[in-house]
């Protein structure tokens, strides 16, 4: 093959490998730039502030939501899906808890708007100084909206499973675990060490 041959051939080549692209790229022009331009949500959730907060003798727990994305992640909607409870070396399912929805703190909405680069925060739960008569212990009231047969986590090891949905932005799943000694302190150093959230 002379040198002329493979300098045609070289070009047909680039030619034909421009003109598949371009077909390419007006084919899906829109769906690749939406996914460039789509929301990224990503969960965050430390032993400190603001995730864990103190109002007089309360203590509030929450789970940061932020978008790492390039667009608005639109009507964002929290909810616990499953609690696990640990038991003889496994963590079995609580079988009467159903999936709830969980307010965005500061809001008391169900449903948000996250923008790019910003971080809101789930409720959780809530622990104080009440002490349930029945069982003589603390106990963390979980925060959610509407109706459930589980309601209070008393002391012991959890995994609680929450979804976070958006109308444009893939779902979020998240399992965080919860160790609960099931005791109540006044300062918030040591209430740090009874009840830890880790994922």
């Amino acid at each position: 093959m002379s040198n002329y041959e493979i300098c045609d051939l070289i070009i047909s080549s680039v030619a034909a490998s421009s003109t598949f692209l371009a077909v390419i790229w007006v084919l899906f022009k829109e769906t690749l730039l939406a996914r460039w331009r789509a929301p990224l949500l990503q969960r965050h959730i430390r032993m400190d502030m603001p995730y864990i907060t103190k109002n007089f003798n309360k203590y509030y727990y929450h789970l940061g939501v932020s978008n790492d994305g390039k667009s608005t992640a639109l009507n964002c909607r929290g909810y616990i899906d499953a609690i696990y409870e640990y038991k003889e070396a496994a963590y079995e399912r609580i079988n009467n808890f159903i999936a709830i929805p969980i307010s965005w703190a500061r809001e008391d909405t169900l449903s948000t708007f996250i923008e790019p680069g910003q971080e809101k925060l789930l409720d959780l739960g809530i622990v104080d100084e009440v002490v349930d008569i029945s069982k003589r212990q603390h106990f963390f009231k979980i925060l959610f909206k509407g109706y459930s047969d589980t309601s209070c986590l008393y002391s012991g090891k959890y995994r609680m499973d929450i979804m976070v949905y958006s109308e444009n932005a893939k779902r979020l799943a998240v399992s965080l675990y919860l160790n609960w000694s099931g005791v109540w302190k006044k300062q918030y150093s040591e209430m740090l060490k009874t009840l830890i959230i880790s994922n």
